[in-house]
């Protein structure tokens, strides 16, 4: 028996330092200390941009940690769009760029170079393997489930071919995935959802490959319901790890895995990281609210209005960078915390967005 196992969260940069802290102490810093301490694990992740500059800020011993970790090849950094954007809302000649700054962070953080995607909600597009290969980006980890149809798309990894363009997508296990987002909703309590976790480790084949990514916003937030579960959560990793060692599994990374077989990821939303309602695709989220097409419409036409300015090179790099740090993620599709946030969710886009008005119109005008 092969098992990946990995953690993500996807703060957005609107958030108080509160959750940041919370879900450092409760969660990461145990995790990889483990690891650290353990020579037969490793762990894969994905950090969000803000969760990374929290970390440089308030402990940089936990980033020390995982940068020595990732150099000993102990750990696999997945990178994402910066500040938790969503891909497929972007124009096409912004994506690249978008996605190079954040692998750009956690190279100058980390000291490596990821080679992998996660993405924010898992919302995918196929025009994204031709970014891919533009940012040097190999694989796609994202969930089995399909949010909207609801159904299990794929059960191991293949191979995809878009305009002759190649990557391998490893499609995380939804039994993992499902458990959780039940825990983050209070629908069952910690000790069902470590003892239903170990017994999918344990009932696994010798054969098979486990794949599990887990949401530590969805944990964070049913130890909201029980306060005094923070301690344990660290607990469901090290449990899974302990389990499997049982079994003399081997512990390994996505980049280990070889995709064999030949499958197509269609445009879709994936995974459990937030209900879908009764939405037929995730544009539709656009239609139905005139205030969120509008900010998109703002962003694109002020992207328009850069593109034109090809004099001050220096004017369009500073608003361009000022731009990219829009949460252009947590707006569009709530993540487990932003429900109660999405006041300051709006401020922080349309501030951002009216300081990069600002600052085109002051200097083109006086130009």
């Amino acid at each position: 028996m092969k098992l990946v196992l990995g953690l993500y969260t996807q703060t957005s940069a609107a958030l108080p330092p509160a959750v940041y802290k919370r879900a450092l102490g409760c969660i990461i810093k145990p995790v990889f200390t483990y690891v650290y301490n353990n020579k037969d694990v490793s762990i894969s992740f994905s950090l969000s941009s803000a969760m990374i500059k929290y970390m440089a800020q308030s402990s940089p011993e936990v980033n020390l940690l995982i940068s020595t970790l990732a150099k000993n090849c102990r750990v696999e950094i997945f990178t994402s769009a910066y500040n938790q954007t969503i891909l497929p809302l972007m124009q096409v000649k912004d994506r690249a760029q978008i996605i190079d700054r954040n692998t750009t962070l956690i190279r100058r953080t980390y000291g490596v170079r990821a080679t992998t995607l996660w993405c924010y909600g898992e919302i995918w597009s196929p025009s994204l393997v031709s970014t891919m290969k533009t940012v040097a980006l190999d694989r796609l980890v994202i969930s089995s489930y399909n949010a909207i149809n609801k159904k299990v798309y794929a059960t191991g990894p293949f191979r995809m071919t878009e305009l002759g363009k190649r990557i391998d997508v490893i499609p995380t296990a939804d039994s993992a995935s499902r458990l959780v987002s039940m825990y983050g909703q209070n629908e069952i309590s910690f000790d069902d959802l470590l003892n239903q976790m170990l017994e999918m480790v344990n009932n696994a084949g010798d054969d098979e490959e486990l794949i599990y990514m887990i949401n530590l916003d969805q944990l964070c937030q049913g130890a909201s319901y029980n306060r005094e579960d923070d301690e344990r959560l660290s607990s469901l990793f090290t449990a899974i790890f302990e389990e499997a060692l049982k079994r003399n599994a081997e512990i390994i990374m996505p980049k280990d895995i070889l995709a064999t077989e030949v499958g197509y990821l269609e445009y879709g939303w994936y995974g459990r990281d937030a209900s879908a309602g009764s939405l037929r695709s995730f544009p539709e989220v656009l239609v139905r609210d005139g205030n969120l097409r509008y900010y998109i419409n703002r962003v694109v036409h002020l992207s328009e209005l850069l593109s034109e300015c090809k004099k001050d090179r220096v004017l369009k790099k500073s608003i361009s960078d000022r731009l990219s740090t829009i949460p252009g993620g947590t707006l569009f599709l709530c993540d487990t915390n932003a429900s109660n946030l999405r006041l300051s969710e709006h401020r922080a886009y349309y501030n951002t967005l009216l300081d990069c008005d600002f600052m085109y119109y002051d200097n083109t005008q006086r130009s």
